[in-house]
Parts: C-alpha cells; sequence; structure tokens
C-alpha cells in the first residue's frame, strides 16, 4: 500500500476516532442536568451512590475529552492508559447501577406489599360494617356496596351490581327539574323491610 495512502487512512481513523468521542462526551454532558436533578430529590443510601455516579460521569468526561486532545496534538502520550480508566470506570458505573435498580426493584416490592395489605384491610372493613355503604363514581352510579347493602337491594354476595345511580334506588323517576320544584319520597324495600327517605332539592340558579 502506498505510503500516501496509508497516511490519508491513519488520518481518516483518527479524524473519525475524534469526533465519536466528541459525541460521546457531548451526550454525557447533556446527561449531568438531569442526574443532577435525580442526585436533589434524593436522600439516604441512594443518594450517596447517585453521587458516585455523577463522579463516573464527571470521570468520563474528562476522559474523553483527554482522549481527543491526546489525538489531536499527537502529545507523546500512551493512549492505552485512557481506554484503560474509561473500561475501568465503566465497569464500576455498570457495578453502581446494577445495585441502585436492585434497591428500587426491592423498595417497589415492598411498597406494594404495603399498598395489598392496605387494600385487604380496608376491604375487610368495609365488608364487616354492618350499615349500607355504597360507593359512586362522578356520575352517581353505584360501583361498590357493602355486604349490607346487597342484602338491602336484595343481590347475591358476588353477584354484579347494575349500573344505577344512587337515587335510583329510592325513586324510579327524578321530577325535580321538570317540574321545578322539591321532591320528598319514601320507597320501602320489601326484600329488607327497610323504607329510604329521599328529597332531592333544585339547584339554585347564578
Amino acid at each position: 500500500m502506498p505510503i500516501f495512502f496509508y497516511g490519508a487512512m491513519i488520518m481518516t481513523i483518527k479524524i473519525l476516532s475524534i469526533i465519536m468521542v466528541l459525541i460521546g462526551a457531548t451526550f454525557l454532558f447533556l446527561s449531568f442536568s438531569p442526574a443532577m436533578k435525580i442526585w436533589r430529590n434524593l436522600s439516604g443510601r441512594v443518594r450517596r451512590k447517585w453521587l458516585i455516579i455523577i463522579y463516573l460521569m464527571g470521570f468520563f468526561i474528562l476522559g474523553h475529552l483527554a482522549f481527543a486532545v491526546i489525538l489531536i496534538s499527537n502529545l507523546p502520550l500512551p493512549l492505552e492508559l485512557v481506554p484503560g480508566g474509561v473500561f475501568l470506570g465503566g465497569a464500576v458505573f455498570v457495578y453502581v447501577i446494577i445495585n441502585i435498580s436492585l434497591n428500587t426493584v426491592a423498595a417497589q416490592q415492598k411498597a406494594e406489599e404495603a399498598i395489598l395489605v392496605a387494600k385487604n384491610d380496608w376491604e375487610n372493613t368495609f365488608d364487616a360494617v354492618t350499615d349500607m355503604i355504597t360507593i359512586h363514581d362522578m356520575d352517581f352510579n353505584i360501583i361498590r356496596a357493602n355486604p349490607a347493602a346487597r342484602a338491602i337491594f336484595g343481590l347475591q354476595p358476588h353477584e354484579e351490581i347494575p349500573l344505577v345511580k344512587c337515587f335510583r334506588c329510592c325513586v324510579s323517576d327524578v321530577t325535580t327539574e321538570r317540574e321545578n320544584r322539591r321532591q320528598d319520597a319514601q320507597a320501602a324495600r320489601a326484600s329488607s323491610q327497610k323504607a329510604f327517605c329521599y328529597r332531592d332539592v333544585r339547584a339554585l340558579s347564578e
């Protein structure tokens, strides 16, 4: 291979290496600000580990820039030291990330278990109350009822609740808006031998 082409190939490889190193340093630099925001919102052991990550990011940036400077200025320095240090830092970086991930997963599992325990406690309390309790959505549809309410409605323990407005338990037709007057009603439930007193008042206009 002619010396000219060999020299041109070496120069091309060097330029490509410099470009790739600078692009990598840019991505690391852009990641610095989000990493600092995460670190500020943490506490305790996880905060200290994230500080190690930030230091490693700074070390990687300096390593990238040092490698680029050596390539550009042709300094008589052993290039092998730079990638060796970067590889070592990368291994430590991965180790810290894996440990943080393990702690995060463990904390999430613990939180999910606590939520499940709280959910079971709430459901047991909800079902144990002897008074009628119903839960409604934003449109006043009954979406859940405790056993006492199911007994009043004549529903089986696992029977699906019909999509019905809560006030329909007492009256079949609401005439407040149509007749522009207060509506009072009393409805008896044969299944429970109980009566409901219902009153609907028209909202005041502005």
